[in-house]
């Protein structure tokens, strides 16, 4: 069965937070690796870095559309559609596609081994802690193709109002499990703007906070993300089925 978020071509982010360690420098210069390769045979980078970089960190984007975040206590991987003008003899230019648009639970996994083999790369990774894991998706859809559970959020949000909602962005953080090792929360945000031209945002992040620090050793990692991106998987598919926003329900549990 496909997931609500490949049906809507959402795409992901997979991120961590780490103790602290302050080595700009040195943070830049350890992903050599990984810019290395991605210059061509005519020396043309493949990449582009950020165009604000924050005191502590920095940001690059490959062309391939992977987007790599890190500063002092955070790494992040992500991905977003890339396209260039391709020039035609004789004919008007086309877009052409640059990123491969390969469903969300195809390239999550993607995503989740780079953020955990950039890990690895980055400065005194050996003697720091793991702290959060989290997944994100990333998803823009017309008001009338919002799963069946975002559509029933909308609406009970909106019922203060009455009538038809122009525009909005709010966002709710919520608790979603919680153990002896660890609790769940995740961040919905949705974004409708005034515009009807444009599609709706919508921007899940689920992220999990450990009681105790975890290793940040690659088999650690790993195993610590891929759990995290199943768990953040179960709850978009449930948040999109609606029942969590079934007044029946509410009522019953409440």
């Amino acid at each position: 069965m496909l997931s609500w978020c490949d049906k809507l071509a959402s795409v992901p982010t997979a991120g961590i937070a780490l103790s602290p360690h302050f080595a700009v420098g040195k943070l830049v210069d350890s992903f050599t690796p990984i810019l290395d390769p991605l210059v061509d045979s005519f020396r043309v980078p493949r990449f582009s870095f950020g165009e604000q970089q924050q005191g502590t960190g920095f940001s690059f984007s490959t062309e391939d559309g992977f987007v790599y975040g890190a500063d002092a206590t955070k790494l992040s991987v992500g991905f977003q559609h890339r396209m260039k003008v391709k020039l035609i003899s004789g004919a008007a230019p086309v877009m052409e596609m640059l990123s491969n648009p390969l469903p969300y639970t195809k390239l999550l996994p993607v995503v989740s081994e780079r953020l955990v083999e950039a890990s690895q790369l980055l400065p005194e990774i050996a003697n720091r802690k793991l702290f959060q894991a989290g997944i994100v998706a990333t998803t823009s859809v017309a008001i009338e193709d919002v799963p069946p559970g975002v559509s029933r959020l909308i609406q009970y949000m909106g019922r203060p109002w009455g009538g038809e909602l122009i525009s909005y962005n709010y966002s709710i953080v919520s608790e979603i499990t919680a153990t002896d090792d660890w609790k769940d929360k995740c961040q919905h945000t949705v974004i409708k703007q005034e515009d009807p031209e444009k599609l709706l945002t919508l921007v899940f992040d689920f992220h999990r906070t450990f009681a105790a620090p975890q290793s940040s050793s690659r088999q650690s990692l790993k195993s610590i993300v891929s759990s995290c991106g199943e768990s953040a998987l179960e709850y978009f598919e449930d948040l999109a089925e609606g029942n969590r926003f079934d007044e029946h329900i509410i009522s019953a549990t409440s």
